[in-house]
């Protein structure tokens, strides 16, 4: 099973798109539910792991441990996670700011 995962990771580095795919189908599940405990709606849980995928074929080339991939592909999710979790509250600090900000006047 090992050498089967091996196999999978290097066709993955050599640009096989069945494998990528089979690596989709393999981990989205797993993914998707790791992402929806930090998330309210599944769209959010979703675009991560569309985010994790992206990731992972723009990276293909540089995995060097298939033995490490599901901490590999884990710790993508994770940060994707945490820089949207951080946007988000970026952002409704900054909704709020505006909204109990006096507005200008203007001069007529």
């Amino acid at each position: 099973m090992k050498n089967d995962f091996d196999d999978l990771i290097g066709r993955l580095k050599q640009d096989d798109k069945e494998a990528f795919n089979l690596l989709f189908y393999m981990y989205a599940e797993k993914l998707f539910k790791f992402s929806l405990t930090f998330f309210n709606e599944a769209d959010e849980a979703e675009e991560i792991v569309q985010e994790v995928f992206l990731k992972i074929w723009l990276n293909r080339k540089s995995i060097s441990n298939p033995s490490t991939f599901n901490s590999y592909i884990y710790t993508i999710a994770k940060n994707l996670i945490f820089n949207n979790l951080k946007k988000s509250v970026y952002k409704k600090k900054y909704e709020s700011y505006l909204y109990s900000s006096p507005m200008p006047h203007q001069n007529d």
